[in-house]
């Protein structure tokens, strides 16, 4: 979710797999990677691994923007950039994907073109959260961040146009198991207990074909 993190310590995330059980107890600081890592840590008792990936929505207009952006960098990388047209293309984002891509090896966050939400779609495939800080000394017209839902589809959008506004956006835990298992998280702030896929609240898995998984998305390949 944008804003603030939404991950709360000392919460339990329990984990009943074809193995046994465990538990990862989260931590001040804690992303979704590093409670992938935790979750990780278990697998020889559980049976279960964890994936995690990061996917943030840039909502903009027509004008010029200054960003600091954060994730894997524990300093701040600034990228400067103008959208131009009416914000509605891939070529009107295209000074803004090649300087948020050149920095790239710096935040490990890449851009691009998101064709059926708008704006520009940054991933950070490690899990790592995504900060994003309007460092313009001015506040722009437009300047929306936004999470995704695994169809795609964004959620929890914040206004950040205001100079010095800053929002943070989660990442997402994906679970995997060649055998059932189901989740009970106690609080984390990222809800995983919740199959993305159906909707349920109650963690338990869901069977997966190869033959019904798209490869040409992202989440898919994780699937796959």
């Amino acid at each position: 979710a944008a804003g603030g993190t939404q991950v709360v310590a000392s919460k339990a995330i329990d984990i009943a797999g074809y193995l046994g059980a465990g538990t990862y107890t989260t931590a001040a600081g804690d992303t979704a990677k590093s409670i992938a890592t935790g979750i990780n840590a278990l697998t020889a008792k559980t049976g279960v691994t964890a994936t995690a990936t990061t996917e943030a929505n840039l909502g903009l207009g027509a004008e010029a923007y200054k960003l600091d952006i954060t994730s894997n960098n524990s300093t701040a990388v600034t990228v400067a950039f103008s959208v131009s047209g009416t914000a509605s293309t891939a070529n009107d984002f295209a000074s803004a994907i090649s300087v948020i891509n050149a920095a790239s090896s710096k935040t490990g966050v890449t851009a691009e073109f998101d064709a059926t939400a708008g704006g520009l779609k940054l991933t950070n495939t490690s899990g790592n959260d995504i900060t994003v800080k309007n460092t313009a000394a001015a506040a722009n017209t437009k300047l929306n961040i936004s999470g995704y839902k695994l169809d795609g589809t964004v959620v929890g959008t914040q206004d950040a146009k205001a100079a010095a506004a800053s929002s943070v956006v989660n990442g997402r835990v994906t679970f995997d198991s060649q055998n059932s298992f189901a989740v009970t998280d106690a609080g984390s702030g990222l809800a995983l207990n919740t199959n993305s896929l159906t909707g349920a609240s109650n963690g338990s898995s869901q069977l997966q074909a190869v033959s019904s998984i798209d490869v040409t998305s992202y989440a898919g390949s994780q699937l796959a």
